[in-house]
């Protein structure tokens, strides 16, 4: 279980990646157990919602920057830099 909202934030965008789940369905499983503040509730959500949006603009900055392209990047990798990329 995540501890944080960047940390639960990752966490989703892997499932919601790998695994094809809704995000909304992932989002609001992690939100009902995890106990955090609302504020922190608040960033995973703008986290997670403006990943997903806006991932072609995201994944194009980091293969722009990255000397790695982005499709031989470890998927967990990929989704940390997404997140940090985005905020």
């Amino acid at each position: 279980m995540a501890t944080n909202a960047r940390r639960g934030a990752v966490e989703t965008l892997i499932r919601v990646h790998r695994d094809g789940s809704y995000s909304n369905v992932v989002s609001d499983t992690f939100l009902n157990s995890a106990s955090l503040s609302r504020e922190e509730k608040s960033l995973f959500t703008r986290l997670v919602y403006g990943v997903i949006e806006r991932r072609l603009s995201i994944d194009y900055i980091i293969d722009t920057v990255s000397s790695m392209p982005l499709r031989r990047m470890h998927p967990t990798v990929r989704d940390i830099l997404r997140v940090g990329v985005y905020q």
